[in-house]
C-alpha cells in the first residue's frame, strides 16, 4: 500500500534500550508550514530534555535513551533526521532494577474528538521493581509519569509545535490524507501493569 501523507506533521521516535532490547515510544507533532531540518532538530532537542528531566526520574536506571529520530510525514520523500543521545546515554533516575521489558504503564493521549482515530498512547517501560506491588504500580509513580506527559506541551518550546494523534485509517480503510489532531490531555487510565510481548529480549525491533 502506498504511503499516506500527513500534512505539516512529523513522527518522532524515542529509541531506548532495556536489558539489551530496543524499545520505542512514538509521538506525532504538527507545525504550521511544515518541518525542515532545523525544526526537526529543535524538536528532538526539546524531547531529549523532556525525557531526561521529566520522564527519566520515574524510571529504573536499567533503561537508557540511545537515539531520537524525526521523520517528515507530509510527503513520501520527506526528510528524516537522527540524533544520538549524549554519551554515556542518559538512564532512568531510580537506582533499582526494572521489571522485565514487556512490563509497561499505558499513558493515553486524548483529543477533543471521539473514536479510535483520535486517541493515541505510549507504553512506558523501565518501571522500577520497587514501585510495583503485584500488578499495581505505586500511586506516586503513576502520578509522576502522568505529570511528565502533561509537561510535554510546555517542553516543546523551540518552535510552536503541537503534539498530535496521527490517523491514516478510518473505519478500517486508508485515508486519502492522514489526520493530525491536537492532543488535549494525558491520562493513565489505571495503575495496572500492561504487557508488550515484543519488548522481551530477542523479539521485536
Amino acid at each position: 500500500m502506498a504511503a499516506i501523507p500527513v500534512a505539516d506533521t512529523c513522527l518522532l521516535e524515542l529509541r531506548q534500550v532495556l536489558f539489551g532490547q530496543k524499545i520505542e515510544n512514538t509521538f506525532g507533532f504538527r507545525l504550521d508550514g511544515g518541518f525542515g531540518t532545523m525544526e526537526m532538530t529543535g524538536l528532538m532537542n526539546d524531547m531529549l530534555l523532556w525525557w531526561t528531566t521529566e520522564l527519566a526520574p520515574w524510571l529504573s536506571a536499567d533503561i537508557s535513551l540511545r537515539e531520537l529520530v524525526c521523520t517528515d510525514l507530509s510527503t513520501i520523500t520527506g526528510p528524516s533526521v537522527a540524533q544520538a543521545a549524549p554519551v554515556p546515554n542518559p538512564d532512568g533516575g531510580v537506582g533499582f532494577g526494572s521489571l522485565p521489558g514487556n512490563c509497561a504503564l499505558c499513558v493515553s493521549f486524548r483529543t477533543n474528538l471521539r473514536g479510535r482515530s483520535y486517541r493515541g498512547r505510549n507504553f512506558v517501560a523501565g518501571l522500577p521493581e520497587t514501585e510495583v506491588t503485584g500488578n499495581t504500580v505505586a500511586t506516586a509513580t503513576v502520578n509522576g509519569i502522568q505529570d511528565a506527559y502533561q509537561a510535554i506541551p510546555a517542553s516543546i518550546s523551540s518552535f510552536p509545535f503541537e503534539h498530535t494523534v496521527i490517523s491514516r485509517f478510518t473505519a478500517g480503510a486508508p485515508r486519502v490524507a492522514g489526520a493530525s489532531t491536537p492532543v488535549t490531555s494525558y491520562v493513565v487510565v489505571d495503575p495496572f501493569v500492561d504487557s508488550q510481548r515484543r519488548r522481551l529480549t530477542g523479539r521485536g525491533l
